[in-house]
Parts: structure tokens; C-alpha cells; sequence
């Protein structure tokens, strides 16, 4: 690990951490996530792997869901359908999805078809059709401590990590189309209920 540098307001570190028991192992699974994309958003609950939307080859924004469940015999991606007659969110591609607790994921921003999104997505897995709805009103974020509101602003290419049991939160991205350009460093997290105070 190299010493910390303070650049303006920023302190720049630099560390290699190795964990010697872990190493790379290349599975071969069936199926296919198709179309081709990039830019998508995937995590893991338990054993499975969650991906969603994505950029298509011709830059088309994704909404589709896949699942790759690693604790079955012969690991399969499957296109998880959504019921027509159930909200789901626009196609997108650099947003974050994670794994918010049990069965249910959060799906937050992204760049869609008509630019940068600000909008969370709460999605159920837990058996049969996956559930979209979309995240109610009485989450609130903060920004950083200073902007209260229903909403932060848009964002792609963000990271984001749970903050406590019911709460997620997000960093950095790009306010733009073009993502990830760093313009957005206030540190936002979502909560339950009333108090969004950090």
C-alpha cells in the first residue's frame, strides 16, 4: 500500500489487498444472455445471479431480467419474464441493482432512451414471476446530509452499497448521457420513513 495523497478535497489511496485462499475458477453454464450488452447491472442473492438491462449492440437501452441459479446441478441462464399486466421499469443501462434483503432487489437510475433516470425500482424474485413495482414515495434520500427530497439527482454509472437492513445507498456517477464522469460525489443513501438525515 502506497501513502495517501490529498489532492484538493479528495484523498487519493492506493492499496493491493490479496486474499490467498481465493482464486479464479472459469464455470461453463448454459444458455445465454441475449442480446449481447454491456453497460448492464448484475448482483448475487445466495447462490444466484441477477442481471439487469443493459446497452444492445445497436445502443438500445435493456429491460430484461436474466437469472443464472448456481446451486442448481447444470447452472442455466433463464429470461425471466414479467407479466405484461405489471408495471416494470424502462430499458436503461449504467444504473445499479442490488440486494436489498430476502428476496427483493433495488434498481436505481441508469441512462434510458430520453437521457439520465432518477427513478428506484424495488423487484421481487422470490418464485414464479418476478415482481416490479415501483419504490413508494415515503423512501426518502438525502444527499450528503444537505438536499432532502423524493428523489436524488440522475446518475449513471454510480456504485452503491446497502447502508443498514431497509436502506441502500449510491455514489458518484455522471449527471449526463455520457456516465460515470464523477460529476455527482454526494453521498446518497436511501431510507425508510421519515428522518433521511445521515
Amino acid at each position: 500500500a502506497g501513502p495517501a495523497r490529498t489532492l484538493g478535497w479528495r484523498t487519493v489511496t492506493r492499496q493491493v489487498i490479496t486474499l490467498e485462499a481465493l482464486h479464479w475458477r472459469r464455470r461453463r453454464v448454459d444458455g445465454a444472455v441475449m442480446p449481447a450488452r454491456c453497460n448492464f447491472s448484475a448482483c448475487a442473492v445466495g447462490m444466484a445471479i441477477v442481471i439487469f438491462g443493459g446497452e444492445g449492440q445497436d445502443t438500445t437501452p435493456l429491460g430484461d431480467v436474466y437469472l443464472l441459479d448456481m446451486a442448481a446441478p447444470n447452472p442455466c441462464w433463464e429470461r425471466v419474464i414479467t407479466p405484461t399486466d405489471m408495471p416494470s421499469p424502462p430499458g436503461r443501462w449504467g444504473h445499479t441493482l442490488r440486494h436489498l434483503r430476502g428476496s427483493l432487489l433495488v434498481l436505481y437510475g441508469g441512462c434510458g432512451s430520453d437521457g439520465p433516470l432518477t427513478d428506484v425500482w424495488l423487484l421481487d424474485i422470490s418464485g414464479g414471476a418476478p415482481r416490479c413495482r415501483r419504490a413508494p414515495r415515503h423512501h426518502r434520500f438525502a444527499t450528503a446530509g444537505i438536499h432532502r427530497g423524493d428523489g436524488s439527482g440522475s446518475s449513471s454509472g454510480h456504485s452503491s452499497s446497502p447502508s443498514n437492513e431497509n436502506g441502500n445507498g449510491s455514489d458518484g456517477g455522471g449527471s449526463g448521457s455520457d456516465g460515470g464522469n464523477g460529476s455527482d460525489r454526494g453521498g446518497r443513501a436511501a431510507r425508510r420513513g421519515g428522518d433521511s438525515s445521515t
